[in-house]
């Protein structure tokens, strides 16, 4: 993820991690067979390979796209901006007290 913000790594971290999760719920024998071909057969640089996943795991890939989207429909949405603000807000104190902590005992 170079290049992207620190924030954006995390959420395409997440969003990996969700559909790599999701393929091996759904279609482990063929993401298997898919991640055996990257392993003997590394692609060219720039080269797409969602062919070869969608290939594998027998699925067009706005059908796999769809159904993905539709999996992930199962979890809550995100965290307002304001609980987002008071968790950081949180966090912030929690890491002050730790430092006052260190300095002063």
């Amino acid at each position: 993820f170079m290049g992207m913000s620190t924030q954006s790594q995390l959420y395409a971290y997440a969003q990996s991690w969700a559909f790599c999760h999701f393929l091996l719920q759904r279609y482990p024998t063929g993401f298997l067979a898919y991640l055996d071909r990257l392993a003997a057969e590394p692609p060219q640089e720039g080269e797409d390979t969602v062919s070869w996943l969608a290939e594998a795991v027998g699925k067009d890939q706005r059908v796999l796209e769809q159904e993905f989207l539709a999996s992930m429909d199962q979890f809550p949405p995100e965290d307002s901006l304001r609980i987002k603000q008071m968790k950081e807000l949180i966090d912030l104190i929690a890491e002050l007290r730790a430092l006052a902590h260190q300095l002063w005992g």
